[in-house]
């Protein structure tokens, strides 16, 4: 297939889901926009829904064939793809025995995720994001709240040397401290870093103390996502009312000063679509960041079972091809490219088609 033939297929079943008729490994949980399996397509990672609600109706499916998954639409074979998710460090062991896959798991096909702390203060105080996970993996035993930077290290240093894995993504829920959970982020950082030289992304809401942003960069952090989902206010306060309290001015200034310490290219913001926001925020909102030297990473909004906003459906594949053409363009014009990228979401690509149709050709 060629690039516009995968982006197409890729943006089709990150809406529409696929049908499983093959035992495969499948994310229940996570923070953010997680659910599903990744399938591998010529080599390009894709996250796509699977749960049977949307999955029943899908025109794709899947199915395992002596050890081999293929791919289908309408019965007609799409082709060959490979299953994500899976990984040999997996079964490695912490000092205390435990397996590394409660620390960490592999996103794509060569990223390094974690939370280092699974406990958000925004859901005890009944501000939680709608559409997050971040505690379903933890109250299903699949994780533990705080993962200490040894073991981190650890689980980085054996996902390098057994799965090739190239970069690492560290998140964390929000504390209610000053840095916003910063600190955890940075010590996290600079321990891996020692251990490994990998490249290193990390996520946060824009801290009290702006300064803060450089504390992550003089601990090995090279990429920063700070998002803010959505630029409709309504939308906003509806599905994320603590980050709506921060108000669109604070991200501003944070974005502008992340640009200032990581460069243009390497700050991040997601933007969900499918949460109740017009297409022309959508892209409004892309032409801010993007302008600002921050990459727009728009992705289609995927429900997790277990949470608030688990019978929301994904946008149609339609819109969403459009959105990803005109979002294309914005990049072009501020020469703003996933393939510059250092590490993280926007470099792994699996949650979102716009990496590919930036390889489109005019």
């Amino acid at each position: 297939m060629n690039p516009k033939e995968i982006a197409e297929l890729k943006t089709e079943l990150q809406s529409l889901g696929v049908r499983l008729e093959a035992d495969s490994p499948r994310r229940e949980g996570g923070a953010g926009p997680a659910e599903g399996i990744t399938l591998i397509i010529e080599g390009i990672p894709a996250t796509v829904p699977t749960i049977p609600r949307l999955a029943k109706k899908s025109p794709y499916s899947l199915k395992e064939k002596k050890g081999r998954f293929e791919l289908f639409q309408n019965e007609i074979f799409l082709g060959e793809v490979r299953l994500g998710g899976s990984a040999r460090f997996y079964d490695e062991l912490d000092s205390q025995g435990r397996p590394l896959r409660l620390f960490a798991l592999l996103h794509g096909e060569d990223c390094l995720a974690t939370t280092v702390n699974q406990v958000c203060a925004y859901y005890a105080q009944g501000k939680g994001c709608l559409f997050c996970g971040i505690g379903i993996s933890l109250d299903r035993g699949k994780t533990v709240a705080f993962k200490d930077p040894e073991t981190l290290a650890r689980a980085a240093r054996k996902a390098r040397e057994l799965d090739g894995v190239k970069h690492v993504t560290l998140t964390t829920g929000t504390q209610s401290t000053p840095d916003r959970g910063i600190v955890d982020l940075a010590r996290a950082a600079r321990t891996i870093k020692e251990a490994t030289e990998l490249p290193i992304h990390v996520q946060a809401l824009p801290p009290d103390d702006l300064t803060w942003l450089k504390h992550l960069s003089d601990n090995g952090v090279d990429t920063i996502g700070i998002h803010v989902e959505t630029f409709s206010p309504k939308v906003l306060k509806k599905i994320s009312p603590s980050k709506s309290e921060i108000g669109y001015s604070r991200f501003i200034e944070a974005w502008k000063r992340a640009v200032d310490v990581f460069g243009r290219n390497q700050v991040s913001s997601y933007l969900i679509v499918g949460l109740g926001e017009e297409d022309a925020e959508v892209i409004k909102g892309a032409g801010l960041l993007a302008e600002l030297g921050v990459y727009p990473f728009i992705v289609p909004f995927r429900p997790i079972p277990g949470t608030p906003m688990e019978n929301h459906s994904p946008p149609a594949p339609k819109r969403m091809k459009k959105i990803y053409r005109e979002a294309k363009t914005i990049l072009r014009r501020n020469n703003l490219s996933a393939r510059e990228v250092k590490a993280g979401c926007v470099r792994c690509g699996a949650c979102s088609a716009l990496p590919i149709y930036e390889t489109i050709p005019d």
